[in-house]
């Protein structure tokens, strides 16, 4: 089909106008999200200004024109070191290491010195020392969080919380906000507050509802209800006494269907 009248072009068995699409890898048809400066990244459209092309995966200019392709990721060279196609975190810095086949290899002794953002500094606890952007520290002292140094509140099982760190046997973290364990072990989260699931349901991750009872495990409305029990329509929790009224009538009727039977069986008898 010319779906471009005489301009039609053919990518495998699909027609397609040259003027606001191309043909990519396997035959696949993209539309040119950059015009005429669109180009091909495997089956995927690209425009060069902003992304680049790695191992067929459109990555983002992480460094402008600089950009450099490890494997199938983009990186900054004078930022990420990359050895044969394996991207090193930002804490191994091309500054101060090299390649040694698909290994980093340090330029100094670890034991004196700590790389931190790309600068050498005296080792604080020789090769336990870590770094907090470009400062030293003691990682059995004190911890990053955040990029923010601090000691450590919950000795060695502190943990961060946001740009703070906490003592995780008296405290929860809930969406970067430190709070108490209320219910100890079992406390849960309700996006920025802490509960104890025994007590309240956490309703769409935003509010808190009291339990009526040990059973209740679901939302409806405002209210806690449990779904064995009730029903919930339009937010209202109804038909609680309809249902007893419902098992009520059966437990009836099945009492009468054994009366019923142990009848039959006499008059057989």
């Amino acid at each position: 089909m010319r779906v471009a009248g005489l301009r039609t072009q053919c990518c495998g068995t699909t027609s397609f106008d040259p003027d606001s699409h191309m043909c990519c890898t396997n035959d696949n048809v993209v539309e040119k999200i950059a015009g005429k400066r669109t180009v091909c990244c495997g089956m995927e459209p690209m425009d060069p200004r902003t992304h680049k092309c790695c191992g067929h995966t459109v990555q983002p200019l992480v460094a402008g024109e600089d950009t450099h392709c490890c494997g199938h990721e983009s990186y900054d060279p004078m930022e990420r070191l990359c050895c044969k196609g394996m991207l090193f975190p930002p804490h191994i810095h091309p500054n101060c290491y090299s390649c040694d086949g698909m290994h980093e290899k340090p330029f100094f002794d670890n034991n004196k010195q700590a790389c931190c953002e790309g600068k050498l500094v005296p080792a604080i606890v020789g090769n336990l020392t870590c770094c907090c952007k470009a400062q030293a520290f003691d990682p059995q002292d004190r911890i990053c969080c955040d990029d923010k140094l601090q000691d450590r509140v919950g000795g060695d099982i502190s943990a961060c919380c946001g740009d703070k760190n906490y003592d995780p046997k008296a405290s929860i973290c809930c969406n970067g906000n430190v709070l108490p364990r209320v219910a100890g072990n079992m406390t849960r989260c309700c996006k920025t507050r802490s509960f104890d699931p025994d007590t309240h349901v956490c309703c769409d991750n935003t509010k808190l509802a009291k339990k009526t009872r040990k059973s209740d495990s679901c939302c409806c409305g405002d209210e806690a209800f449990s779904p064995n029990k009730e029903v919930c329509c339009d937010d209202e929790v109804q038909f609680s006494r309809l249902l007893k009224d419902v098992r009520a009538l059966r437990d009836v009727a099945d009492k009468r269907a054994i009366t019923l039977r142990k009848s039959c069986v006499a008059t057989i008898k």
